[in-house]
């Protein structure tokens, strides 16, 4: 079989799946009745091909029954196969018992057959039908055509599409290849796009796709009837409103005298859903009923609210978590078991799992209980991503020569959620070492806790006149991280930082001047200690902290010297980010920082 950029094995897989596969096995004594179920699996094997490669010529050779009178029958022989084009057969088959080898499966088995003095095949080889496939040349789209469309012009709608005519990047995004699946639903988004800019009436009448005889180009014409542009005169609730009509009347998105758009009436009847959902009617319907004028051009809407029965959750499954332990998801959860359905701590227990870190996506559903109509299960599934990392690195520079680097970090050490991390880096000037550790449930209520301990050295001075002059400098910080609601957590803590600087006759004077000033006096060099005190505060709204589309995060933080030390000083830091996601899955992010330090006392900053 020939099958170029298709498996063979997801043909036969989908071949297999077929309820008619068990009946051509069985039912092998009647080609032309076999042959006419195969052409069934013909087709919708060519429909699988299309999906991978835009279309496919499939050739079904032939197939041997082996029920001629003078076949000598066994059990393999009275199997259906079918043979690629290579192999020619005749009107007779002979069994054979001895080892010999398989011309499909090129194993060496005993009890084979032989069909007509050229080819051999194994039992488990005459149970298998094979199909030859000639994929083709790729047909690329040529035109994309529309017809009937008045309002706006063929440029804008083919802008909405996902298939297009091709461009100087068509070689990447493939979007000058047909697809059936892109096509159904480009059509969505066009008739959305009128749908929304009050065309209640559109329709797409029909769709043509045809191609050249060369089988190289392909053409797309879509013929549409826009009708008249509608205008919402009149918005009315109606069902169970459970007393808070004016509460879901200040939900809706739009208003009476604007122009009907089926993208706010579908954010009005989720959003009256979801606040159906914060007083545990988790399986509430809202059915817009339009009552159409099309005398007037206008559209009177009526919202009925079916509120369904109040649930409460039984329990909550958490799978997909092969590595996370389950009490690390479990505590990020804000619907807890035994207390009503609230949809909105649906949504803040999925935007706290996507904070973390080592969740990639989380889906959140429900499921009824069987005998208990006002119970429900939330069912949360969690796609963990890879949290550890292993990094060596080496580089070459004029000044250093040689540098060294590596780490190990995991942001989910043994499942607990608890980040770890050691790293270090290695130069003729600079050294350098640092341990972390943060866990972000140090207690129960969720307060954080940042430690790590760190060395470095460093000599600036190496390649200008003086080789011995040498700062390191090592220590300790100690940070706690305190909630107070769901996305602000106020930050506070100290640490150490002790600074030994190595100076000689050889060392410049204004470097000189700097030790003595913030130094004191140790044999050999001049030690400095820092011991700062810090705050700060942090709002993240994010809706992921591996990949954030919306939301925000911002911070704030000082740092100051305290007198305890020998440097007295204060610094100020701001960061804000903001994220925004628009058309076709595209992000705007925005990051932007600021910061200022100056010395307080006597000595400078």
């Amino acid at each position: 079989m020939k099958n170029g950029r298709l498996s063979y094995n997801k043909i036969l897989v989908y071949f297999k799946a077929f309820p008619i596969y068990n009946k051509i096995i069985s039912d092998h004594t009647n080609l032309s009745a076999t042959k006419a179920l195969l052409f069934g699996i013909v087709e919708n094997v060519k429909k699988v091909t299309e999906k991978a490669i835009g279309k496919s010529e499939i050739l079904f050779d032939q197939m041997l029954a082996c029920t001629s009178d003078n076949i000598t029958r066994t059990t393999s022989c009275t199997q259906s196969r079918a043979y690629s084009s290579q192999i020619s057969t005749q009107s007779s088959c002979t069994y054979i018992d001895n080892v010999t080898t398989c011309v499909i499966c090129h194993n060496n088995v005993r009890s084979v057959i032989y069909d007509c003095g050229h080819c051999v095949a194994c039992k488990y080889c005459t149970k298998q039908i094979f199909f030859n496939i000639d994929e083709g040349p790729v047909a690329k789209i040529k035109e994309i055509n529309f017809i009937g469309n008045k309002v706006f012009s063929e440029s804008t709608l083919r802008s909405q599409m996902q298939l297009q005519t091709g461009g100087w990047l068509s070689w990447y995004s493939k979007d000058n290849l047909y697809s059936k699946q892109k096509l159904t639903a480009d059509l969505e988004t066009i008739r959305s796009y009128y749908l929304n800019r009050g065309y209640l009436e559109f329709v797409i009448e029909s769709t043509q796709v045809s191609i050249t005889p060369d089988k190289k180009d392909i053409y797309l014409t879509i013929s549409v009837r826009e009708g008249n542009k509608f205008t919402v005169k009149n918005i009315s609730l109606a069902g169970e409103l459970l007393g808070k009509e004016k509460e879901f009347q200040s939900l809706l998105t739009f208003k009476a005298g604007e122009t009907f758009s089926s993208a706010k009436l579908a954010e009005s009847t989720k959003a009256i859903a979801e606040k159906l959902g914060t007083y545990g009617y988790a399986f509430a319907v809202i059915n817009p009923q339009p009552d159409i004028r099309r005398d007037l051009n206008e559209v009177d809407i009526t919202l009925v609210v079916d509120a369904g029965r109040r649930v409460y959750v039984r329990k909550v499954e958490i799978t997909g978590n092969s590595k996370t332990r389950d009490l690390v998801i479990r505590r990020e959860m804000r619907q807890f078991e035994s207390s009503w359905f609230d949809s909105d701590k649906i949504r803040i227990s999925k935007e706290r799992i996507g904070r973390t870190g080592y969740v990639k996506d989380t889906e959140i559903t429900t499921a009824d209980v069987p005998g208990s109509p006002d119970q429900v299960d939330v069912n949360v599934k969690v796609e963990e991503k890879p949290t550890g990392a292993i990094t060596i690195g080496a580089g070459f520079s004029s000044t250093e020569k040689l540098v060294l680097s590596a780490g190990i970090n995991q942001e989910n050490a043994f499942g607990t959620g608890t980040s770890i991390g050691l790293n270090f880096s290695v130069g003729k000037i600079n050294q350098a070492i640092a341990l972390s550790q943060y866990d972000p449930y140090f207690t129960e209520d969720g307060i954080s806790r940042y430690t790590d301990f760190f060395y470095r050295s460093n000599k600036p001075l190496y390649y200008v006149g003086d080789p011995d002059y040498q700062i390191k400098s090592f220590g300790s910080n100690l940070k706690f991280g305190v909630p107070y609601t769901e996305v602000d957590r106020v930050f506070f803590g100290s640490g150490i930082e002790i600074f030994d600087i190595y100076v000689t006759q050889n060392t410049p004077q204004p470097y000189q001047n700097y030790a003595n000033a913030w130094g004191v006096a140790v044999p050999g060099r001049l030690q400095t200690y820092n011991i700062p005190a810090t705050v700060g505060w942090a709002r993240d709204g994010r809706d992921s902290a591996l990949i954030p589309s919306k939301g925000s995060l911002q911070r704030l933080s000082a740092e100051v010297g305290t007198p305890l030390g020998n440097l007295t000083f204060y610094q100020l830091n701001a960061q804000y980010q903001q994220y925004h996601s628009f058309s076709k899955g595209n992000i705007l992010s925005f990051n932007g920082e600021v910061g200022y330090g100056e010395a307080y006392g006597s000595k400078p900053y």
